[in-house]
């Protein structure tokens, strides 16, 4: 447990304070639908491509629409306890 609480992970390392997992919960089934509905499916680069492109559209989502929002948001009157 104290080596899951302390140690940076692969992840941390290279998403560099990205935090994707918003973008990825909502980008996944779009683009798994879009390939269902193209045909893609059945075959193991489908799912590489699956992967990848959400993956995408999560860092795409981070930098281009949650980090700017974050921005703007004010800053607690007073620190939680």
């Amino acid at each position: 447990m104290s080596c899951a609480c302390t140690q940076r992970s692969w992840a941390g390392r290279s998403l560099h304070g990205r935090d994707i997992s918003y973008g990825v919960y909502l980008y996944h089934m779009l683009v798994v639908n879009l390939l269902v509905h193209l045909g893609a499916i059945g075959h193991s680069t489908d799912l590489a491509v699956t992967v990848v492109a959400t993956l995408a559209l999560g860092v795409l989502s981070w930098q281009l629409i949650e980090a700017p929002a974050l921005r703007h948001k004010r800053k607690p009157l007073r620190a939680a306890a």
